[in-house]
């Protein structure tokens, strides 16, 4: 997914061609055309990221880590609530999209 929303264009089609079709593509599950414009302008050149996708994450192990990274300024937290079969469709779109 990454590879993705990060692709540089074909000469002739717009910067965001990957994003606007991935978002297509994965329409209705929770990851739409602004989730991923706002992944990819905050992440830069020399910083990191980490996706995490999960279908029942244990809050309380989690929770602790991102509250200490906000507190510094330096984490970023992006939330989308995905329907259980969202894997499914975002395997099949990015499958397709990186085949081109």
């Amino acid at each position: 997914m990454v590879d993705i929303v990060f692709r540089t264009a074909e000469v002739g089609t717009p910067a965001r061609a990957g994003v606007v079709e991935l978002a297509a593509r994965v329409a209705g599950i929770g990851i739409d055309l602004a989730f991923l414009d706002d992944l990819r302008s905050q992440l830069r050149p020399e910083t990191s990221a980490l996706l995490v996708l999960s279908s029942d994450p244990d809050l309380d192990q989690v929770r602790p880590v991102i509250e200490r990274g906000l507190a510094r300024g330096d984490v970023i937290l992006k939330h989308a609530r995905l329907p259980d079969d969202a894997l499914d469709v975002l395997q099949r779109a990015v499958h397709d999209l990186q085949a081109r």
